[in-house]
């Protein structure tokens, strides 16, 4: 089934309510099923991966919000990268499983050192 464009399905909810333990029980079940499953954190990384940063990993909401020009760049680059690995990752698979997804900016932009402004500009661009 591979070459079609695929489901989207992402799972966007509080820290700590089960994302990555459902995301794998649906990973197991699709392919058990035979589907072929992608399964992305966040987003697609098409752009500026970033080595390791253990501070947003382990304590995301203790880290101060970036100047507004980063917090602009930023959202910039993660709407390319979303819109560009979204779209090639769906011809690769059969179900594309994000967890947080562009979305989770929206809902938690602390997580992202994002001000109430950077959410504003978030949600203009979500419509």
């Amino acid at each position: 089934m591979v070459g079609h464009r695929a489901w989207i399905v992402t799972i966007v909810v509080p820290d700590g309510t089960g994302k990555s333990t459902l995301a794998s029980m649906l990973v197991a079940d699709l392919e058990s099923v035979g589907a072929s499953v992608i399964h992305q954190h966040y987003r697609p990384n098409m752009f500026l991966r970033k080595k390791s940063e253990v501070a947003s990993t382990t304590q995301p909401h203790n880290m101060s919000t970036h100047g507004r020009t980063q917090q602009w760049i930023k959202i910039a680059i993660t709407l390319v990268d979303v819109f560009v690995g979204v779209r090639l990752a769906r011809r690769r698979c059969d179900v594309l499983l994000i967890e947080r997804g562009w979305w989770d900016q929206y809902v938690d932009p602390q997580r992202y050192r994002l001000d109430a402004g950077a959410k504003g500009l978030i949600a203009s661009l979500s419509r």
